[in-house]
């Protein structure tokens, strides 16, 4: 009876044993990644967050909400520690743009507005004011007269334009001597060139049909487009 005892006494004390062990291994252990998880969503701030369950390793926070770094911010933009709205002027691609602060709800840039020089001393400038084409204002030092013309040419992927920006038109011949400026519009784009040609026209007294064409300047690249769609 005794030892019978004592084995019912042991089996109880392996049973209880059997079911400690059991209840220890009831569902997953925390891991790293339960626990960054978990964080972003407690309602607390902690671990990276800069921000209640956002910034840092969590995403990305709201407007107006703390931060650190732009990558804090859900706007991309953090100033003083704190991210801001987007706007049009920020700097960056954010609100639905569709280019950095350009599209979507901003409205559409353009650039490429300034002045190239040609290699031998004749300066090419670009403007923008509005439609589909940019005013393009061409200086040189013509070479004209005593039989000679100048006459320039604009070059991009789409062909030849001369100075009235007629793509494929006949050249606008200068037929004097000095400074001469020659303005004329251009389709909006970008990686236009420009030629200046002196021609020779056998009569002094002619500014047509001459030939002999060589070019005196070239320049670029140049152009005014849209900076997004």
């Amino acid at each position: 009876m005794i030892g019978l005892h004592r084995a019912v006494l042991m089996g109880a004390a392996v049973a209880v044993g059997m079911g400690s062990c059991a209840g220890r291994d009831q569902g997953p252990a925390p891991g790293a990644d339960g626990q960054a998880a978990a964080s972003c969503r407690d309602g607390i701030r902690n671990g990276t967050e800069t921000d209640i369950d956002c910034g840092g390793t969590c995403p990305p926070c709201a407007d107006l909400k703390a931060c650190a770094a732009a990558t804090d911010c859900s706007s991309g933009v953090c100033m003083r520690q704190i991210c801001q709205v987007p706007t049009c002027q920020d700097g960056v691609r954010n609100q639905g743009e569709t280019n950095v602060d350009c599209g979507g709800p901003c409205p559409i840039t353009f650039s490429g507005a300034g002045c190239v020089n040609g290699v031998n001393g004749a300066t090419l400038c670009t403007s923008y004011t509005s439609g589909d084409k940019f005013r393009v204002m061409l200086t040189w030092n013509a070479s004209g007269g005593n039989a000679y013309v100048n006459y320039a040419t604009a070059y991009n992927t789409t062909g030849e334009f001369n100075t009235m920006g007629v793509r494929g038109g006949s050249p606008v011949n200068i037929c004097t001597t000095g400074p001469v400026t020659q303005t004329f519009d251009l389709p909006l784009g970008r990686g236009y060139t420009f030629k200046i040609w002196r021609a020779y026209c056998v009569r002094t007294d002619a500014c047509s049909g001459c030939g002999n064409d060589a070019v005196i300047d070239m320049g670029g690249p140049f152009g005014i487009d849209r900076d997004c769609v």
